[in-house]
């Protein structure tokens, strides 16, 4: 684990304050509260922060990636192609790992769900 840096616990809480968040979002949501962060900084932080289990770096089809808090109980995700809207979707699968009928010990698992959301399907009924 590396060094827990002041940029590297602002990234953190922010995050968890936010929830989920893409990174062009966290980079001005940073910008805004500190002006001298730059945005390779950000990305460097990212990439530790995520390799050191801090943040988690969700799948998805997107441009851009998204992170969010580990400290949430395993779930899976929906991202909504109208609205970009991500929702936590609860997994009811126990999280411990197992191995797969050819021998391959999973250790964890990321399911991301695309659609449209339910306030941009009655927005479109209106």
């Amino acid at each position: 684990m590396e060094r827990q840096t002041i940029q590297r616990k602002i990234i953190v809480t922010t995050i968890h304050a936010l929830g989920h968040i893409k990174t062009s979002d966290l980079i001005s949501v940073l910008k805004k509260e500190f002006p001298s962060m730059s945005p390779a900084t950000i990305y460097r932080n990212l990439a530790v922060l995520s390799n050191d289990g801090l943040i988690r770096k969700i799948s998805s089809n997107l441009d851009e990636d998204i992170y969010e808090d580990t400290s949430k109980n395993n779930h899976d995700h929906f991202i909504c192609e109208e609205c970009g809207t991500i929702i936590d979707i609860e997994n009811k699968e126990d999280s411990t790992s197992y191995y797969d009928n050819d021998g391959n010990l999973i250790i964890g698992k990321s399911i991301t769900y695309y659609g449209v959301c339910k306030d941009c399907l009655n927005r479109k009924k209106s």
